[in-house]
């Protein structure tokens, strides 16, 4: 099935919509049953395990965290959950995961993809007859997303979904508004659409809220989708959406990426790249010093991030979120934009918004106590979490719909339960040190 939606203000709706896509190595634990890969929501936060399982918390409104029992953990009886929950119904160890906006799709070892939570784009690439939260059409379990090939890896936008498969070819499917699907059209639907063809292989993708981009087999840029705010990183002639505005339905590369990017990834209205050097670009949307260039000003090419211009190992943006975070290749979590409920894990300085009063910093902060020690930092919609190297995962920002996996005191903008620092995530807190036993009394 293919419909023309209209869905420009959709990543807007909600305050925080996204995606987090994986960029560089994936996050391992020591532990072979342990972390896998760690990936945020808007609201709501999932992990595969080294035994191929899937756990989600935060928000469940939309069947986003694959299991009927997120019965609540707000005063309104909100479906939530403020622990991690296993998600019922894969067909098969998960090897990868991508969470978009309010859904999450899961790559089964098979090289087929499930996908649960909010369908009213058919993001889920599947029809379903659920109804959930705000009477919007929905699936709490996961279903498979017929048409695909043998799928490599996943992402996941603000209403759309993306593979690609074992030859490098890409196929998108869900919200095409803004030709985010880049199959020439803006006719979406629950059908995966063929990516129109680049010219070369295909190794990643990264979605974001309205737009996707593509790291290719030769380390180059391509996007197309938006490009209201400059995120595809090019001029473009094409108009879409009601109002119309600036877009392309075609891939189309960013000039200067035509080669040595390392990972890419998108946020709502921002796009980054991370270069074989360590280096740190980002383009797009800048409202809240997401670009982390020490402005707040829009910027249509690529820009280096103040004071990262080398030592970045991987980087999180979020599609509908207005944060980004890095990791250092010494293991230190850096974060950068919207700060408002504390996603940025550190005190700031700057104001953002039409205002200038808004809580964010233009710059990288480094994160509370996590100087060393972090294997991959994932930026959420207002809420971020990181994984160490022990395995262990820690969270901070807004945590009104259990998106911390841990119990709160502080508030932060509108009375909203959050953290400004990093909390340990219920189930993963990190393992006491050993007490060296005395020398003379050690067990046999």
């Amino acid at each position: 099935m293919r419909l023309e939606l209209k869905y420009w203000v959709f990543p807007f709706l909600a305050l925080l919509l996204v995606t987090v896509i994986a960029m560089g190595q994936p996050s391992r634990s020591v532990s072979a049953t342990g972390v896998v890969k760690l990936v945020s929501g808007a609201i709501h936060t999932c992990i595969v395990t080294g035994a191929g399982g899937v756990t989600c918390w935060g928000d469940g409104r939309f069947g986003q965290l694959g299991t009927p029992d997120a019965l609540g953990c707000a005063a309104s009886h909100i479906p939530c959950s403020r622990e991690p929950v296993e998600v019922v119904g894969l067909s098969g160890d998960a090897r990868d995961i991508a969470t978009g906006s309010d859904h999450t799709c899961a790559l089964i070892e098979t090289g087929s993809v499930q996908c649960w939570g909010l369908n009213a784009a058919g993001q889920l690439g599947s029809e379903t007859n659920e109804v959930c939260s705000f009477d919007v059409i929905c699936s709490v379990t996961p279903v498979d997303v017929p048409g695909l090939g043998t799928i490599e890896s996943l992402a996941a936008g603000g209403a759309h979904s993306c593979a690609v498969d074992a030859a490098g070819n890409a196929s998108c499917w869900g919200d095409n508004s803004a030709g985010q699907l880049g199959d020439g059209t803006t006719i979406g639907g629950s059908a995966p659409a063929n990516v129109s063809p680049l010219g070369e292989g295909i190794e990643e993708l990264a979605a974001g809220g309205l737009h996707t981009c593509a790291l290719t087999e030769t380390g180059g840029i391509f996007c197309w989708g938006d490009n209201r705010f400059g995120q595809l990183g090019t001029e473009t002639e094409e108009s879409c959406g009601a109002p119309e505005a600036a877009c392309s339905t075609v891939p189309v590369a960013v000039p200067g990426l035509e080669s040595g990017i390392a990972a890419v990834t998108a946020g709502a209205m921002h796009t980054c790249a991370l270069t074989l050097a360590g280096g740190l670009l980002c383009w797009g949307g800048n409202f809240s010093g997401q670009l982390g260039d020490g402005t707040a000003v829009i910027r249509a090419v690529p820009g280096e991030v103040s004071g990262l211009s080398t030592g970045v190992a991987a980087v999180r943006a979020s599609a509908g979120g207005r944060h980004t975070c890095a990791t250092t290749i010494t293991g230190g979590a850096k974060c950068w934009g919207d700060n408002g409920f504390g996603q940025l894990g550190a005190p700031s300085s700057d104001g953002c918004g039409i205002t200038a009063s808004l809580p964010c910093s233009q710059t990288p902060l480094d994160v509370t106590g996590l100087s060393s020690g972090i294997a991959a930092t994932v930026a959420g919609g207002a809420q971020t979490c990181a994984l160490t190297v022990e395995g262990a995962i820690k969270c901070w920002g807004r945590n009104d719909r259990g998106q911390l996996a841990a119990e709160t005191e502080e508030t932060c903008l509108l009375d909203i339960s959050c953290s400004t620092t990093p909390v340990d995530a219920t189930g993963f807190e990190e393992k006491p040190t050993p007490t060296p036993c005395p020398k003379e009394g050690c067990p046999t």
